[in-house]
């Protein structure tokens, strides 16, 4: 495989769930790594009011496992910057190595801690 042009592997719908993108993440195997974009949304109460509004935070995703090979860990993290610097209107970049830091409650977190109050 070509290791100097990060390929698009799949798609997902708009209204794809988080685990469906958790899902497309991890279909390479516990060896592989992965880039992925998620638009995420959620409900967000500024302080002081009874409102909430719906949020939409774009994130990508650096999923390099604890079991991926170091050469591979270490090429996706060099290309990571690359991939930054292309993308536009990306609010937060979240490097994962276990299902914990990809989780949708640690995603959640790290949206919320940029939310004004």
């Amino acid at each position: 495989k070509d290791e100097k042009t990060i390929h698009v592997e799949s798609l997902g719908e708009r209204d794809a769930s988080y685990n469906d993108f958790l899902r497309d993440l991890q279909k390479g195997g516990e060896q592989e790594c992965r880039y992925g974009l998620y638009d995420y949304e959620y409900e967000h109460q500024c302080q002081g009011t009874t409102e909430s509004s719906l949020k939409q935070k774009l994130f990508l995703m650096s999923w390099c496992p604890d079991t991926a090979k170091i050469k591979k860990k270490m090429v996706y993290s060099s290309s990571f910057d690359a991939l930054k610097k292309a993308l536009v209107g990306v609010h937060k970049y979240i490097q994962a190595t276990d299902l914990s830091e990809a989780s949708e409650e640690s995603v959640e977190r790290q949206l919320r801690s940029t939310d004004r109050v």
